[in-house]
């Protein structure tokens, strides 16, 4: 299945040798696909979905929300928003190591259960490695949140410990190179089925 990359102006950027943490804080992110879903910069009429998909799951989990979300990306299915994925490196994040970012992700109701959040944060996770000095991403997950938990194994982050608050924290490094972060998740299973079979 073929892999598609989109950066407005990366190339540019890494070139011109400003690429670093500081610069590259959340780098502007027109569209990846795995052929099925998809993961672009949000768009104005994005922000009135995502606020109404504010359901009990979303405060539960992530709190009310702002007023005003700006998450990274937003996850396109078939051409409709179906939720986001998101990625930060705050100062006030005391547990993130100089070049590890903390995810984010929430899929719309309706649409969960499908595979979407995952395949959403392999993307992600590739954009993450391929166009930006981050190296480590990580996730805080509420032990009593399935889903999420669900989400972050299913992508190979590891159990790192416990924080203060009880959040479970999970890391996942990254690699550049890794076939899996730039190929879609049947194409990745097919490989695991040739190789057991072989």
């Amino acid at each position: 299945m073929e892999f598609f990359l989109l950066f407005e102006g990366l190339v540019d950027a890494s070139n011109s040798g400003s690429l670093t943490l500081e610069t590259m804080q959340n780098v502007a992110l027109e569209t990846m696909s795995d052929g099925l879903v998809t993961i672009r910069a949000p768009v104005p009429s994005d922000i009135p979905l995502i606020i109404a998909a504010r359901d009990d799951e979303h405060r539960r989990w992530l709190g009310p929300g702002s007023n005003h979300p700006g998450p990274s990306t937003c996850v396109v299915v078939e051409g409709e928003t179906v939720g986001w994925v998101d990625y930060d490196h705050d100062r006030e994040h005391d547990w993130l190591n100089g070049d590890e970012v903390n995810l984010g992700y929430f899929i719309f109701p309706g649409h969960r259960g499908k595979g979407f959040a995952a395949r959403a944060v392999e993307l992600l996770l590739a954009h993450l490695a391929a166009a930006t000095p981050y190296r480590t991403a990580s996730a805080l997950i509420d032990s009593q949140n399935v889903r999420s938990l669900a989400v972050a194994r299913r992508c190979g982050f590891e159990l790192v410990g416990k924080l203060e608050g009880g959040k479970l924290y999970f890391r996942r490094y990254l690699s550049w190179g890794s076939a899996d972060l730039l190929q879609s998740d049947a194409a990745a299973k097919q490989r695991r089925t040739k190789k057991t079979r072989g």
